[in-house]
């Protein structure tokens, strides 16, 4: 990148671009400016009081054969512009031995439990801490300096709503890209219903008791789970909005979001779920139409895995090997992907054309 940035290293073998914040309130969505090197920022005190009347807040970081990662998401929950009260890292029946990288913390509680999913971690996470809001975070994303501060402040502004978000940026692990964010609409009910506009997980800053009406995550779903509590929290209660930048989506070739199938299914269960209340509203049309869409946008996100990998020359055939599964849970999306993303690439061809016409003309 040419942004001014330069490139901090944030756990071990890692190392991404990053610019380091200069406001307090943090870059908003369009802004050039994206993430903060956690490195360069003030560690925070979890010890210190709060001033009267703000809530208290927990941070659950679950972690799943991401030790390496740990270390790095710890970090930029200290580098908050407000304290957080708790950190809680849960342990989903990890064998990589992540209590070794929390014992340099003294500030940062560990809950270790067999292997039961991440809903089962999130859940752990939520009951333990006594917090009255609580963000979680995947042990390979981070936080942004402002991630607490600028959530806190949108459910202060809105006290019936039940979570508060922000946008975030794509942190690509090989190749250190990071992606701008794009505009995002306000979640509501009736979108949400059409896909998951809050995205990642990270962003997100929830009332604890608004996680405890609805008994928290549901343990059955191996992937989603946060779009089903997102849903169930907006079909009664308003959710708000940062429009800040809050954190940091890191992909890489172990992420959960990379076995298309099994997104597949799970978002295909967390439709059917809302059945009956989509229908109730009138929205079953609506409802429908986000069931094909879920499965048409994995499979084309496949076919561009496969294309990509071939294209930069690195190894197809993990990316091969994810597609049968994908065929069976989505065989007609994934039949017709091809041509969708021939289409897709298409246009966007001519779009470009149109652009840099009137420069050749000229």
């Amino acid at each position: 990148m040419t942004n001014g940035g330069r490139r901090v290293l944030l756990a071990p073998g890692e190392v991404v671009e990053q610019v380091v914040l200069e406001q307090c309130a943090g870059p908003r969505v369009g802004d050039a400016v994206t993430a903060p090197g956690v490195r360069d920022q003030p560690v925070s005190d979890p010890s210190r009081p709060r001033a009267s009347g703000e809530p208290s807040v927990a941070v659950v970081i679950t972690t799943y054969e991401h030790a390496r990662f740990v270390e790095g998401a710890v970090r930029s929950v200290l580098a908050q512009t407000v304290p957080v009260d708790e950190i809680i890292v849960v342990d989903d029946g990890s064998s990589d031995r992540p209590q070794d990288v929390v014992a340099g913390f003294p500030q940062v509680r560990i809950v270790s439990q067999p292997n039961r999913g991440l809903a089962a971690a999130r859940n752990v996470g939520w009951r333990t801490a006594r917090s009255d809001l609580v963000l979680f975070l995947d042990a390979d994303d981070r936080l942004v300096p402002i991630a607490v501060e600028a959530n806190r402040r949108a459910l202060a502004a809105a006290p019936e709503a039940a979570l508060a978000y922000g946008a975030y940026v794509l942190v690509d692990v090989a190749s250190a890209r990071i992606k701008q964010p794009e505009q995002f609409p306000l979640a509501t009910y009736e979108r949400l219903l059409e896909r998951n506009v809050i995205g990642m997980h990270g962003a997100v800053l929830y009332r604890r008791a608004a996680l405890e009406a609805i008994g928290g995550f549901d343990e059955r779903l191996r992937a989603c789970e946060d779009w089903d509590v997102y849903l169930r929290l907006a079909r009664h209660s308003p959710l708000a909005r940062t429009p800040h930048v809050v954190a940091q989506y890191w992909r890489h070739d172990s992420n959960m979001s990379g076995d298309p199938a099994t997104m597949v299914a799970a978002a295909q269960t967390v439709l059917r779920g809302q059945a009956g209340d989509a229908g109730a509203l009138g929205l079953g049309a609506r409802l429908r139409r986000s069931a094909r869409a879920s499965g048409a946008d994995h499979c084309a996100e496949w076919w561009y895995r496969v294309v990509g990998a071939a294209v930069r020359r690195q190894p197809v055939r993990p990316v091969l090997a994810r597609g049968p599964a994908l065929a069976r849970v989505a065989p007609v999306s994934f039949l017709l992907a091809p041509w969708r993303v021939g289409a897709r690439e298409y246009r966007r061809f001519e779009a470009r054309s149109r652009r840099v016409a009137p420069e050749g003309q000229g």
